[in-house]
């Protein structure tokens, strides 16, 4: 899938670039600025037969953008490419090198001029066109539009837009945004866990802080402890007395000294404490990568399997019936060769996927033979277009045979239900 990427933002100056640098690049950014009101923001923009596929998070300089260039074509999910642009912004974030996150969990822009980053900027471009390379079956042409569109007129959608509604939107609108309160995925967890640490960190610094002080003034006392314990015994050689001040003091600073001794080693516990917060959260960051990946991968194979069994039959059943759909013999009940003129087949089924679908279907008579008329299709008797609702459900198909009462002889009979070149059910029944 040929795409274009383009990353755009204020640098640590404030100073917008785009790169590639591309003047449209930055017309088209400062179109949606306005609506920039929280702290990201998703745009889709047509020209012509460019769509420009536009994100936005707030920073402390301003913004950062991420854009995704496509020519005739529109990425439908717009919940799974948004994902994409927040993981990029949250790798480029953790790595610290385009991006960082101060101790206050705010996002800053590292860069003084993004060209300097150029390797780090291909990374992000890289990973953004094999995310959306192995989602190409979301691409799909852009809908047609309506030819009074203003094309200056921009649609601001709630938080939360389905993907469908941004594509009804670009029927009428050639510019649509929706904004997003806090952003979403691994970005807002690792801000969390980055001011967590801050607070503990400052609790941590402030107690040693005290502790600092604590040993000052134990230093203090001691120097001034020592010169009365000199002066007294120059006075009181032998004294009883000096001895037994000599002796408190040296207890008080002993204890002084084991508590900043228990001092240090809570801090130390808590330094370990904060090491396996960090391992924590890495393993969490894995572990989502590693569920993202299970969920494309079963998303996958469900979409491999509903194209080939769009639903699961669970049992047919046959009615005999007049020319205009009345029925003569109900469905499930006995069938008898003098009253049978059009037999229909009633299907029962659960479906995978709303939408229509041609159902073929094979009568097969007493000698194994299909029976055809003038407009059968090869290989089979009959076939139809129906639409088929997801969930449980029935349908009934039309009916084969004639006015004519006792059309049918007796016998034993097959029918079978095809889609594509799958027998999707097949049912024995009997004409008495």
């Amino acid at each position: 899938m040929n795409c274009s990427v383009y990353i755009i933002g204020a640098d640590s100056d404030g100073i917008m670039h785009a790169y590639p640098d591309d003047y449209a690049i930055h017309d088209v950014f400062e179109k949606f600025i306005p609506f920039l009101k929280k702290d990201s923001l998703f745009a889709i923009l047509r020209n012509s037969s460019l769509v420009y596929h536009i994100w936005y998070r707030k920073t402390s300089e301003g913004y950062f953008g991420i854009c995704v260039l496509l020519n005739g074509m529109w990425f439908s999910q717009t919940d799974i490419l948004m994902r994409v642009f927040e993981n990029a912004f949250s790798t480029a974030a953790v790595e610290g090198k385009l991006l960082r996150i101060d101790n206050d969990g705010h996002i800053r822009t590292t860069a003084s001029t993004f060209a300097q980053y150029k390797t780090d900027i291909n990374k992000i471009d890289l990973f953004i066109k094999e995310k959306i390379s192995s989602c190409s079956k979301y691409c799909v042409a852009i809908p047609p539009q309506n030819a009074s569109t203003d094309p200056h007129a921009i649609l601001s959608l709630q938080h939360g837009t389905s993907p469908l509604s941004f594509g009804k939107a670009l029927e009428t609108y050639r510019s649509v945004c929706a904004t997003y309160g806090n952003g979403n995925g691994n970005v807002n967890i690792l801000l969390q866990r980055i001011l967590d640490l801050a607070q503990e960190r400052d609790g941590l610094s402030k107690r040693c802080e005290q502790l600092e002080v604590k040993c000052k003034t134990i230093e203090k006392s001691k120097k001034r402890y020592a010169t009365v314990v000199f002066l007294t015994c120059l006075m009181l050689i032998g004294s009883a007395a000096a001895i037994g001040i000599i002796t408190s003091k040296n207890k008080e600073i002993e204890n002084q000294l084991a508590t900043i001794h228990d001092n240090n080693e809570t801090i130390s516990l808590q330094e370990g404490k904060i090491n396996n917060q960090v391992q924590t959260i890495s393993s969490l960051n894995n572990k989502v990568d590693e569920l993202n990946s299970k969920y494309k991968s079963l998303e996958s194979d469900f979409s491999d399997i509903t194209s080939t069994y769009p639903i699961k039959i669970n049992s047919v059943e046959i009615g005999n019936t007049y020319y205009d759909g009345s029925i003569e013999t109900d469905y499930g009940y006995s069938l008898y060769d003098t009253r049978t003129m059009y037999l229909k087949p009633k299907i029962y089924y659960y479906g995978y996927t709303s939408g229509f679908y041609e159902l073929k279907v094979k009568w097969y008579t007493p000698s194994g033979e299909i029976a055809k008329g003038q407009g059968s299709p090869t290989g089979f008797s009959q076939s139809e277009y129906v639409y088929l609702y997801s969930g449980s459900n029935e349908v009934t198909l039309n009916g084969w045979g004639s006015r004519t009462k006792g059309h049918w002889s007796s016998g034993k009979y097959r029918i079978e239900i095809w889609y594509n070149n799958v027998c999707l059910e097949s049912k024995t029944f009997t004409i008495y």
